[in-house]
């Protein structure tokens, strides 16, 4: 399979050589984002919470870049260096709508019946 490389200047550029996403079939593996703010280059202000926020905003545009979407994410990790401030980081993520994938019912096979059906 090809390997694309995602770049979107809606987000600030990484302060080491790595790519924002990479882009492979259908997946889309992207980078850790800091909660930079792409106009300042600065970290968001007003703390854990505003920073959650715009590293989901960031995750979101480069997301977009690569022709998909938050609707779409499997994992995230979050590595966080202040462990007091996980109860304000964890209540961010619930302003980004993201779907739980709908349920599917088990299908039953109709071919075999039970012969005290």
């Amino acid at each position: 399979m090809r390997r694309q490389v995602v770049h979107t200047p809606k987000v600030p550029p990484a302060r080491v050589p790595l790519s924002q996403a990479i882009k492979v079939g259908d997946w889309v593996f992207a980078s850790g984002q800091l909660g930079l703010d792409v106009s300042t280059g600065k970290l968001a202000e007003g703390g854990i919470a505003a920073e959650t926020r715009q590293v989901c905003e960031n995750l979101k545009a480069v997301l977009e870049a690569a022709g998909s979407s938050l609707d779409r994410v499997v994992k995230v990790t979050i590595y966080m260096v202040a462990l007091r401030e996980l109860m304000d980081m964890n209540a961010r993520p619930n302003h980004v709508s993201v779907r739980s994938p709908r349920r599917r019912r088990p299908r039953r096979n109709r071919s075999h019946r039970h012969p005290l059906a």
